[in-house]
């Protein structure tokens, strides 16, 4: 989680056809309004390379989640060193 949003909240969709800001947004990224409306609540400085910072934010919430999950296996064939 960050700032309450699971990694999936950041995850963006690609528009359709050649990507319309080639520098800024090569991969096409489109950002829903929750998105936009979290990027302006949370983080208005970075309004202007908003794809960079969806991306990050898509990476630390992953990381915290990953390292806070809980084994599958409930821990069993774990062995201490």
């Amino acid at each position: 989680m960050w700032k309450g949003k699971p990694s999936t909240f950041f995850v963006m969709a690609r528009a359709d056809g050649p990507p319309e800001d080639p520098a800024g947004n090569p991969e096409n990224f489109t950002l829903s309004d929750d998105q936009w409306s979290f990027m302006y609540m949370h983080y208005p400085e970075y309004c202007t390379a908003p794809y960079s910072m969806v991306t990050w934010l898509f990476g630390q919430a992953r990381a915290q989640e990953d390292m806070y999950r809980k084994p599958n296996n409930g821990g069993v064939g774990v062995t201490a060193e």
